[in-house]
C-alpha cells in the first residue's frame, strides 16, 4: 500500500516545512510505502537539502517530488496538481505549517485494512504553537461520537453528521475513487474552496470509514509566509463567496433525493455562517458603499434566502424541540447561542431567519 502526502506551499517557513515532512517521516508502526509532493505555488522553496537528507533517514520506503507553479494559481490549483502527480494508492492534503500526528498512518492504515473505503475520516485538533495546547474543536467532537457510535461504513445517507467535517483536509482519499469521479477544486475559487470539494467527496463516497482518535494539527494564527493566497479582501472577493454559495447549493440540488435532508441542511446553513461572518459583518462597511460591492451582497442574501427554504430541516431559531432535533442541526443551533465573540453575525443571521420564518407564516 502506498501513500501520496499532498503539500501546496506559497512561500512557506522553512522551519514549518521541515516539521510537517519530520511529522510524516516520525511516523510510529508504518510499513508502508509513502510519497510525498510537494507542489511550489510560485512562490519559490527554501533550500530542500535538509529535506532531502531528512528523507533519506526513514525507516521506511520515502519518495519526494516537487512540482512547481510558474504563478501563484492559488490553492485549489495547487491541490490539483498534487493530485494529479500523486501516484499512491491514498492521498491525504497537508497545508506547509500543519503537521501530522504520531500514529496517523498506523491508524489509517488499520481502517483501510477492514474493508475497501471511498474516504476515511481523519479527527483534527487545533494548536496555537508547535507546543501549545491543543483543542478539539466542537465540529470534531459531535462527528467523532457519531461516528463511535454508529456501526460503518458511513454515508451521507445515513449519517448526515458527515456535514460537519471540518475540511477536505479532514479526509483522506482512496486515489481510485477521486480518478473516477473526477473529483478536483473549483480552482476559479481562490478562496473558500474546501467546502465544494468536500461536499462532492461526501456525497459520492458510499463507503466512509473513520479513525476515532487525531489524527493531525492544524496550525491557528498563521504567518504570511503559510499563505496560499494574500488575505486583502476585494470586490472580487464578494464574487467568490457568492460564486462558493452558488457551487454548494447546485451539487446539493443535482443530488437531489440522494442525500439526507439533515445532511443537506447543514450544507446550506454552513455556507449562510461563513458569508454572514465573513462579508456582511466583518466587512459590510467596506463593501456597502461599493455600488458593484452591494449588487452582489444583496443578489447573494436573496440566493440564500430561496437555497435555505428548500430545506423543511432548516430551524434557525431554538426552540422547544431542539431535543428532537438531529445531531448536526443541533450543534449549530448550540453555535448560535454560545457564540458571543460575534454577536453581530449571529443577531444578522437571527434576523434572515426570522425573515424567513416570516415569510413562511404570512404564505
Amino acid at each position: 500500500m502506498k501513500l501520496s502526502v499532498i503539500i501546496p506551499c506559497f512561500h512557506p517557513e522553512p522551519s514549518d516545512l521541515k516539521r510537517a515532512v519530520s511529522s510524516l517521516l516520525g511516523q510510529r508502526k508504518f510499513q508502508d510505502e509513502l510519497e510525498i509532493v510537494i507542489v511550489d505555488d510560485g512562490g519559490g522553496l527554501p533550500e530542500l537539502g535538509d529535506l532531502a537528507g531528512v528523507v533519506s533517514s526513514a525507516s521506511f520506503s520515502v519518495s519526494l517530488a516537487v512540482e512547481r507553479h510558474p504563478e501563484n494559481l492559488g490553492l485549489a490549483a495547487a491541490r490539483n496538481t498534487g493530485m494529479r502527480r500523486a501516484t499512491g494508492d491514498w492521498i491525504i492534503l497537508l497545508d506547509a505549517d500543519d503537521w501530522l500526528l504520531p500514529d496517523a498512518f498506523s491508524s489509517l492504515m488499520a481502517v483501510i485494512r477492514q474493508g475497501t473505503p471511498d474516504l476515511v475520516y481523519l479527527p483534527t485538533v487545533l494548536a496555537n504553537s508547535e507546543k501549545g495546547a491543543t483543542v478539539f474543536p466542537e465540529t470534531e467532537i459531535a462527528l467523532t461520537k457519531e461516528l463511535a457510535l454508529g456501526d460503518g461504513p458511513f454515508s451521507c445517507k445515513n449519517l448526515p453528521e458527515l456535514a460537519l467535517a471540518m475540511s477536505s483536509w479532514s479526509l483522506s482519499l482512496n486515489r481510485e475513487f477521486v480518478q473516477r469521479n473526477a473529483l478536483h477544486f473549483d480552482q476559479v475559487l481562490r478562496r473558500w474552496e474546501d467546502r465544494p470539494f468536500l461536499l462532492d467527496c461526501l456525497s459520492r463516497a458510499q463507503r466512509v470509514a473513520a479513525v476515532l482518535q487525531p489524527s493531525r494539527v492544524y496550525f491557528v494564527g498563521k504567518g504570511a509566509g503559510a499563505r496560499i493566497t494574500n488575505r486583502t479582501l476585494t470586490r472580487r472577493d464578494l464574487w467568490l463567496m457568492a460564486r462558493h454559495i452558488r457551487l454548494v447549493a447546485r451539487r446539493l440540488d443535482q443530488s437531489g433525493a440522494e442525500l439526507h435532508p439533515v445532511y443537506r441542511a447543514t450544507h446550506r446553513w454552513l455556507s449562510v455562517e461563513k458569508f454572514l461572518a465573513v462579508m456582511l459583518v466583518a466587512h459590510f462597511p467596506n463593501f456597502w458603499n461599493d455600488r458593484a460591492g452591494r449588487r452582489i451582497v444583496i443578489g447573494t442574501a436573496r440566493r440564500i434566502s430561496e437555497e435555505l427554504e428548500k430545506d423543511k430541516y432548516f430551524l434557525p431559531l431554538p426552540s422547544a424541540r431542539m431535543g428532537n432535533m438531529p445531531a448536526s442541526l443541533r450543534f449549530l443551533v448550540r453555535q448560535l447561542l454560545k457564540n458571543s465573540n460575534r454577536p453581530s453575525a449571529y443577531l444578522m443571521l437571527y434576523a434572515i431567519a426570522a425573515a424567513f420564518v416570516v415569510r413562511r407564516t404570512v404564505r
